[in-house]
């Protein structure tokens, strides 16, 4: 891999607030320690990536119909989803390449009955297993069930402080109540749970952003605040998207100590870690370099891991650490990203078929546009 640089040059304020959140991960964890360790000195010594987290789909199936599903044109009912023995194949394959969280998703991953046994497939005693839901399936029995079998994080959908604006979202009534519940659920049963919120421009603009923010420091939890992209429902929602006007706020908001956006996480410092440190997996084994950009380097089923993330890594964009969503925020990316998809009737896209990302119309290494780090994103 080339220099230091692609993985992100770390500020003195990112890295005290990534130490203070990896160290208290350590406390809950012990086992994550050596792992740690070793993927910070792959990064810093030998100057190699590594693997942090996926996004794992189970299941595009749903008990909701969201208005902005980003899964909506990746659905394939004519494919046959991961079994328990591939799920525990692929985290080891990940393991190796130095994974250390795995975030069960959907659709709504609760519909899977198998879920626990994905997640001892884990190994949870050393790494971070997380469970995403609307909340509606998330009843004490099954809460219970999920952190027997290991998993000590959920992340809980909530939209709105409305009921009904958060309802009307989610596409069925009660679902707030339902959630809030499973927030209640969870800090009873010793699960950490966390609210994850789609911004708008619309709901930035009203303050109901920053009133959720709000709730989530009277309920005591985090919570992550995700830009709405246009993919899936949301193809053509330019008007849902964060203009240069809102972006300040936006991330205002994500300066509060409870709230995180998903390039808080990384090892170094913040940014886009699409594909260099995060990967998406469809419920078939499709590997995505995030769960919205719908292009897939290789299926699971047919080649390992390691060789399908060296694929992704290997050029632009997807090769280094951007100081912002590339989908959320950068206009010139999405137009060259995303429209080739547009009529695409069945997503994802191979990448070899993509004229962006296929190597032979791409800019060479450096050359590229979208392969030199930007800086003064706020």
């Amino acid at each position: 891999m080339g220099p230091l640089s692609r993985l992100g040059r770390p500020q003195a304020r990112d890295l005290a607030r990534l130490v203070r959140k990896h160290l208290k991960y350590l406390a809950w964890w012990p086992g994550l320690a050596p792992r740690v360790v070793h993927n910070y000195a792959t990064l810093l010594l030998r100057r190699q990536p590594r693997l942090r987290a996926v996004e794992l789909a189970v299941t595009y199936d749903c008990n909701a119909r969201c208005a902005h599903c980003s899964a909506a044109r990746l659905a394939d009912p004519r494919r046959r989803e991961l079994t328990v023995g591939e799920v525990a194949r692929i985290v080891a394959e990940g393991r190796a390449l130095g994974l250390l969280n795995i975030n069960f998703t959907g659709g709504e991953a609760l519909l899977r009955d198998d879920l626990e046994a994905m997640i001892r497939a884990c190994r949870p005693r050393s790494a971070v297993v997380s469970v995403a839901t609307n909340g509606r399936l998330f009843t004490p029995a099954r809460a219970r069930s999920l952190k027997r079998a290991g998993a000590r994080i959920v992340s809980i959908s909530l939209d709105a402080v409305a009921p009904a604006v958060h309802d009307r979202f989610r596409g069925q009534p009660g679902l707030h109540a339902e959630a809030l519940a499973a927030v209640a659920t969870a800090q009873r049963l010793g699960i950490e749970p966390f609210l994850c919120a789609t911004v708008t421009r619309q709901s930035l603009r009203a303050g109901e952003a920053e009133d959720l923010v709000d709730l989530a420091d009277r309920l005591g939890v985090t919570i992550t605040l995700q830009m709405a992209c246009p993919v899936g429902r949301w193809q053509h929602a330019e008007r849902q998207l964060l203009g240069p006007e809102e972006r300040p706020a936006y991330y205002a908001l994500t300066r509060r100590p409870h709230v995180r956006w998903e390039g808080i996480s990384n090892y170094l410092a913040e940014g886009c870690p699409a594909g260099i440190e995060k990967l998406a997996i469809t419920p078939y084994g499709d590997v995505l370099p995030c769960v919205f950009g719908h292009v897939t380097y290789g299926d699971l089923r047919s080649e390992p891991l390691e060789t399908i993330w060296r694929r992704v890594i290997g050029g632009p964009p997807f090769d280094r650490i951007h100081d912002r969503c590339l989908i959320g925020e950068d206009a010139d990316f999405r137009r060259r990203f995303l429209e080739p998809l547009d009529d695409v009737a069945q997503l994802p896209l191979p990448a070899a078929q993509h004229p962006y990302l296929r190597q032979d119309t791409c800019c060479p290494g450096d050359t590229c546009p979208e392969s030199t780090p930007r800086g003064g994103r706020r």
